[in-house]
């Protein structure tokens, strides 16, 4: 049997109603599967790459407009005490 937080995400929205880019942005598991996935509304790579970089917590993310990768966000890790 899979392993449950492996599994992939369906039905994720491919297109934008009013022609702008498609922007996804897909949060990975540990074992690097899509868990989650969410539709940025925003017009240029810059403004999506802001959006990620906001996002970032403790899960991996992608961003992809359409077919075309634009980049990996590796977790936020604190600081250890000094």
């Amino acid at each position: 049997m899979p392993n449950q937080s492996c599994r992939a995400v369906e039905g994720i929205r491919s297109s934008s109603d009013d022609g702008q880019s498609t922007y996804r942005v897909y949060r990975l598991s540990r074992c690097d599967r899509i868990v989650a996935a969410e539709v940025l509304d925003v017009i240029t790579d810059a403004e999506a790459v802001d959006a990620v970089r906001s996002m970032v917590g403790a899960f991996v993310l992608e961003l992809w407009e359409r077919a075309r990768f634009l980049g990996r966000f590796e977790p936020v890790l604190p600081s250890p005490p000094r």
